[in-house]
């Protein structure tokens, strides 16, 4: 028997296609991250905060760039699909870099790396039930869950949400500009 079931990438204008009397998913996976806001800007996250579905956020650190692995200087290697995303164009690799400085400088301030920083703001969005990350080692697992512990406060939040504010991307623009992924290599 199916309780509970989700979906990934409903944006606002599919959901509004799912009849209200039918059973309605209860996790919706969206990329969301504060260098992709763009289910705010859709109107997909304000239609799901009246509903009782939530978003489980994938990319919450923006394919890597709000971990404060990478800078100006140091980007993945040129053969990573990363280069083929809107995170790592060129066009829009400053603006994501200003936001990372912020999340950087915000976790120094409360003695939390850059990664729980990010993962931390998105925790404390509406509607947000959790995160999916990916962990190569069993430290970053670890220290991935512990941005569930990093207490942010208001200001903290206005902050990030400033700097992300200041720099965003249309992220729809973006998405339909970029090539298909390549295949992934099993």
């Amino acid at each position: 028997k199916i309780r509970e079931f989700g979906v990934s990438n409903f944006r606002k204008p599919l959901l509004e296609t799912l009849a209200p009397d039918e059973t309605f998913p209860e996790i919706n996976q969206l990329p969301y991250s504060l260098v992709d806001r763009g289910v705010e800007r859709d109107g997909t996250l304000p239609f799901i905060q009246e509903t009782p579905m939530r978003v489980l956020a994938h990319s919450p650190m923006g394919k890597g760039v709000l971990t404060g692995k990478y800078d100006r200087e140091h980007r993945p290697p040129a053969e990573d699909y990363r280069h083929q995303r809107m995170h790592f164009a060129p066009e829009h690799y400053a603006r994501h870099l200003r936001i990372a400085d912020e999340v950087g400088q915000q976790a120094r301030a409360l003695g939390c790396t850059a990664g729980q920083m990010a993962l931390a703001w998105l925790l404390h969005r509406p509607a947000v039930a959790g995160v999916v990350v990916g962990a190569k080692t069993r430290a970053q697992a670890q220290q991935n869950a512990g941005a569930a512990s990093v207490p942010l406060s208001t200001e903290t939040i206005q902050a990030l949400d400033r700097i992300s504010e200041l720099n965003k991307v249309d992220t729809s623009a973006a998405a339909a500009e970029r090539p298909p992924r390549p295949p992934s290599r099993s």
